[in-house]
């Protein structure tokens, strides 16, 4: 641990080891007192990175400095041969940076580790255990909870699946769990984008359509795009029992070849949703609508007023026409027509 004694305990090493051996090195890096602070440290890290057996580098990782790591991580994953293998193996490690990394590694591969799908559905077993484990602990008085240290770990595992196409059950499982849980968010929303790597099934559709309405706004917002993005049909549909989460029905009105035009001329006749609607049909140019919702008689004027500051911010002449007209119509109340002229 003391600084001045390992650079005299890695000569006493290589000359146990020889000169060409990495082990002094492994040894060293895991050092808390190693740092870059010469060319030759920089030297032997390069080594580390550059001739390393993949198998050791995710063995030592967990015992290197923060401000190493990267280096490691990213000498594995810019192999000109990613260590599919090596990360398979280590998938069982009790170290969760090491599956971090194992999974990380995977999941870049793609389908060229397809062949590890079983390996990461039990990993995200293993690590789903461990959580709700820890997810029954208190947290600390400064605030940080047991769970936070696990968390990325299981949320990187998802994504593996995901990209190599496995743990479908699994990733379903998480998808649906927790719901209403905070700490439980970036592992859901994880699967949520897992899942629809590919062509999702009915089972997936469904289960997106019961997350683009669930509790949380950002797995709505998720969960609504990935529905717009695998069933245009499914996603039109969920326009009018989304009316209430802007950012969603957002997620949907900009999506390619999902019609919400419906939803929104139900919405926009309505004061509570009105909010939601009036921007989407003004970014439409939905002149005709809003002049339709302006002169409805029946519906709260508050309602109708709504629609008349959407025509001002049509910018189209029809739009500045049709106000002046309503300014005119002396069968309006008064205030009704001062409106439409100030707009």
């Amino acid at each position: 641990e003391d600084g001045g004694v390992w650079p005299h305990a890695l000569q006493a090493a290589r000359k146990l080891f020889g000169a060409d051996s990495l082990e002094p090195m492994y040894a060293v890096i895991q050092n808390d007192e190693f740092w870059i602070d010469a060319p030759s440290d920089q030297m032997m890290l390069d080594r580390v990175c550059s001739e390393g057996e993949p198998s050791r580098i995710m063995e030592i990782f967990p015992n290197v400095n923060e401000s190493l790591r990267e280096h490691l991580v990213s000498a594995l994953l810019n192999r000109d041969s990613l260590p599919v293998k090596e990360a398979a193996d280590s998938l069982t490690s009790s170290k969760e940076d090491v599956v971090d990394l194992a999974a990380h590694i995977l999941g870049r591969a793609g389908q060229d580790a397809s062949k590890q799908g079983d390996a990461v559905a039990k990993a995200i077993q293993t690590w789903r255990t461990t959580w709700e484990e820890r997810r029954k602990e208190r947290a600390s008085r400064w605030g940080g909870h047991p769970v936070n240290s696990v968390t990325p770990c299981l949320t990187r595992l998802v994504w593996a699946a995901g990209r190599i196409g496995a743990a479908p059950k699994e990733l379903i499982e998480i998808a649906e769990s927790h719901t209403d849980d905070g700490y439980f968010r970036p592992v859901r929303l994880a699967a949520i984008r897992a899942l629809v790597e590919g062509k999702a099934n009915k089972q997936i559709l469904e289960l997106l359509e019961s997350a683009a309405i669930g509790p949380d706004p950002e797995v709505r917002a998720v969960a609504a795009q990935a529905l717009a993005e695998q069933d245009t049909k499914r996603a039109t549909a969920m326009a009018e029992k989304m009316l209430s989460d802007r950012v969603s029905l957002e997620r949907l009105a900009f999506a390619e070849k999902v019609d919400i035009t419906p939803a929104m001329h139900t919405a926009a006749e309505s004061a509570h949703y009105q909010g939601v609607a009036l921007p989407v049909l003004i970014a439409a140019g939905d002149f005709d609508h809003l002049k339709t919702v302006a002169h409805n008689q029946d519906l709260p004027e508050a309602t109708r007023l709504g629609a008349i500051e959407s025509l001002a911010r049509l910018g189209q002449e029809a739009a500045e026409e049709e106000l002046a007209t309503i300014g005119k119509n002396e069968k309006e109340e008064e205030d009704f027509r001062k409106a439409a002229w100030r707009a």
